[in-house]
Parts: C-alpha cells; structure tokens; sequence
C-alpha cells in the first residue's frame, strides 16, 4: 500500500497506518495483518515420480510350467487367475514321485531280505508286487495326509476371516503353490533312492520315513501359511490359530493311523 495507509476490511473505510480500529464501524484490526505482510509459502520440492512396480515379463496364468516358474519365485504372492487344476495336478505329481521312491526303497529292501534269509516268506517273483502294493498303500496315506492339510487349512481360514472370499480350487492353487518347493524336494528324495545303500540294519522301515520327512515338514508349511495369511478380519490371534491348527492336524491323523492299526490295515515295510 501507498503512504502506509490501509483499509477496513469489514466497511472499506480508509484508515491512518497506526489505526487499531476502524472510526466507522468500529472493526478491531488487532488481529488482522496486511496481505503483504503475510509469510508467503515456500516453493515445495518438486517430487519425483513414483516407479511403477516391475511388470511380470511372462503371464503366470499361462499354462502349468510358468505357473510354476512364478511361484518358485513368488511363493508367497497368490497369482490371480490360474488354471484351477495347476494346483491339484502339481500335488498329484509329488504324490506319484512318492509312490514311486517309496516302491523302490521297498523292492531293494525286499531283495535284501530274500537273499540273506533263506527262512523269508517272499520269493524274487513275488517281491515287485508286493512292494508296489505297499508303495500304492503309503501313497494313499499320503494322499489322505495332504486332504487333510488343505481341508482343516481352508476351513480354519474360512473359520477365522470375516471376509474370506477365496472359492476351494483357488485355495488349493495357493496352497501348492506355496508348497511348490516340495516338487523339488520329491524329484531330490526320488534321486537319492538310487544313491543310498540298503542293507539288513538300514531297509526300507529305516530310509522311507527319513525321506518323507522334508516332503511332510514342507507341506506343514503351507498348511500353516494358508491358514494365517493375508487375513483381512481375523477372529483370533494368529497365534492360537496356528496352535489350534497344528493340534487338529495331529490329532486327526494320529486318530486315522490308530484305526488302521487297529483294522489290520495299515501298510507295513
């Protein structure tokens, strides 16, 4: 302003530059402060754009073998929109792989046997059948074992999140995808078959669940992960969930294996 003088701001009136008030209205100008005089804001620093999150260079959804590639790589993000068979299929391949090292481990077991002991009720000619059935018995168990994890992990989540909108079949993808290490682990095991030694102290009951024991600690895994992760509305603590999770899991299976025994129908080595 020109000669310091300045303006009432609620009538307009003209006013001296030492004025507190305004001699027409009566407006306090205490706590008003000339435009002028007013800090004016600081240029802020110009901001950097954001970078896009790297796009996938291969769609994962594809078919079975980049689906695959993508959760070895990513096994704890979910890929949207899979073949809904690309999950069971990958469990079935583990399972035949088991079948398969477990037939092995049992035939060399069995030959042991037959040619050491001449008391041995099996014969040359009858040890591959026998040995397949106890493979395709143990691959059953097996089966019912991995049943049963999917089963209580997908019912336990459903249990505890509010808003659990995944269907069965995009669980299961989940579910072996997390668990697609286990494939790795089941081609390993399936090697090392033809690699250890079978012999009268260390047979088929000693080397089969030494095997087993990677495939089923991966498979506790996942069905631990899935039952917990990306719960938007949890019901309770995580904690006990997994505590609840784990206890129903031994308890049902120590419950099926007692009733084999006890049938007469579980597999033996």
């Amino acid at each position: 302003m020109e000669n310091g003088t300045k303006f009432c701001p609620h009538c307009g009136n003209q006013l001296s530059a030492d004025a507190k008030f305004c001699p027409r209205c009566g407006f306090a100008l205490a706590n008003v402060t000339d435009s002028v005089s007013q800090p004016q804001p600081e240029p802020s620093a110009p901001v950097e754009p954001v970078q896009a999150a790297p796009q996938r260079t291969t769609d994962p959804t594809a078919n079975p073998f980049t689906w695959f590639a993508e959760s070895l790589k990513h096994p704890a993000e979910p890929i949207v929109g899979a073949n809904r068979l690309f999950g069971p299929g990958l469990l079935l391949i583990e399972l035949l792989l088991t079948i398969i090292m477990i037939d092995v481990v049992d035939k060399a077991s069995r030959t042991v046997e037959a040619r050491y002991d001449s008391s041995s009720a099996y014969v040359f000619s009858e040890i591959g059948h026998n040995s397949l059935r106890t493979a395709i018995g143990l691959g059953i168990l097996t089966l019912l074992f991995i049943l049963i994890t999917l089963g209580l992990s997908y019912g336990i989540r459903r249990l505890n999140d509010q808003r659990a909108e995944l269907n069965f079949w995009e669980f299961t993808n989940q579910f072996a995808g997390i668990s697609s290490f286990a494939l790795i682990i089941s081609l390993v095991t399936f090697l090392a078959t033809f690699m250890i030694k079978i012999d009268s102290d260390y047979s088929a009951d000693y080397w089969v669940p030494v095997l087993l024991i990677p495939l089923t600690l991966m498979f506790n895994l996942s069905y631990v992960y899935n039952t917990i992760r990306e719960t938007e509305k949890p019901r309770w603590e995580k904690l006990y969930v997994i505590l609840a999770s784990e206890v129903l899991l031994i308890v049902i299976c120590a419950g099926i294996i007692y009733f084999l025994v006890k049938q007469h129908a579980m597999p033996t080595l």
